[in-house]
């Protein structure tokens, strides 16, 4: 039984995967910039983030890590809304 189970979770974690890589496309930055560009001429304060270096997975994985650049960014953003 174990093997079954042991199959079907390898065949499972490859699926997901390639699911993975397939959505896990770059996305264009201009959509983002432009929103930004907005929301800076009503006056709103705004910081950007070069996220395309995470997955979901590395996010889950390395949040919260000493060093984390990620980690470090949304310290920083917390610090500066809630103090």
């Amino acid at each position: 039984m174990g093997g079954v189970v042991a199959g079907q979770l390898s065949r499972w974690t490859q699926a997901s995967a390639d699911l993975h890589r397939l959505f896990a496309r770059r996305r264009p930055r201009r959509p983002i910039e432009g929103f930004a560009k907005r929301l800076r001429a009503i006056g709103t304060e705004v910081t950007l983030f070069d996220g395309n270096a995470y997955t979901h997975m590395s996010i889950n994985h390395d949040f919260g890590e000493d060093g984390d650049a990620l980690t470090a960014a949304m310290l920083a953003f917390l610090e500066w809304t809630v103090g």
